[in-house]
C-alpha cells in the first residue's frame, strides 16, 4: 500500500515545488513592486499638489501687490485729499470752541476751501459715507451761512474724519489701526 516513490517522482515534486516557489516569489516581487510605484505616485500627488497650492499662493500675493501698487498713486491722492478736507473742515468745527479768535479773513479763505473740496477733487476720492458727511457739513454752513450765525460743526466734522478714516483704512486693507502707547 504504501508506494516507494521513484527518483523521478521525487524530482518531479521538487521541480514542480521548485517553480511554484519561482512563480510565488515573482508575484511578491510584482506585488512589491507595484505597492511601491502607488505609493511613489500618490507621494507624488500629494506633493504636487502642496507646490501647485504654493504656487498658487504665490502668484495670488503677487497679483495682490500688482493690484495695490496700481492704485497706490489714486490711494495717497485720496488720503492727501482726506486729510487736507478734514483740516479745513477741523478749522471751521473749532471756531465755536470758547475762547477761539475768529479773523474774518481766514474764516472766509478757511470757507472756500472747504466750497473747493465740496465741489473739487473731493468728488473724485470719496465714497459714499464721506459724501453724505461732506453734503450733511455743506447744508449745516449754508443754513448757518443764511442766519448770520457760528455753526456748532463739530458733529458733523467728526462724522466727515470718521468717513474719511474708514475709507483710508478700507483702500490701504488695515484691518485695524495701532496706536502708540
Amino acid at each position: 500500500m504504501n508506494e516507494a516513490r521513484s527518483p523521478e517522482s521525487q524530482v518531479d515534486n521538487a521541480d514542480v515545488r521548485q517553480k511554484k516557489w519561482q512563480i510565488v516569489s515573482a508575484q511578491v516581487a510584482i506585488l512589491v513592486t507595484l505597492v511601491g510605484l502607488v505609493a511613489g505616485s500618490i507621494k507624488f500627488l500629494y506633493q504636487r499638489g502642496d507646490s501647485l497650492r504654493a504656487q498658487s499662493e504665490t502668484a495670488r500675493l503677487q497679483a495682490e501687490n500688482a493690484k495695490r501698487e496700481s492704485q497706490k498713486p489714486f490711494l495717497e491722492k485720496q488720503l492727501v485729499t482726506c486729510f487736507n478736507v478734514v483740516g479745513t473742515v477741523g478749522s471751521l468745527a473749532a471756531e465755536k470752541e470758547p475762547g477761539a479768535v475768529i479773523d474774518p479773513k481766514e474764516h472766509a479763505k478757511t470757507l472756500n476751501q472747504f466750497w473747493i473740496h465740496y465741489h473739487g477733487i473731493l468728488s473724485v476720492v470719496e465714497n459714499d459715507n464721506v459724501e453724505a458727511a461732506m453734503v450733511a457739513l455743506g447744508d449745516q454752513i449754508r443754513q448757518c451761512e443764511r442766519i448770520r450765525q457760528k455753526c456748532d460743526l463739530q458733529n458733523n466734522a467728526n462724522r466727515l474724519a470718521h468717513a474719511c478714516r474708514n475709507l483710508m483704512r478700507a483702500g490701504w486693507d488695515i484691518a485695524e489701526v495701532q496706536y502708540n502707547q
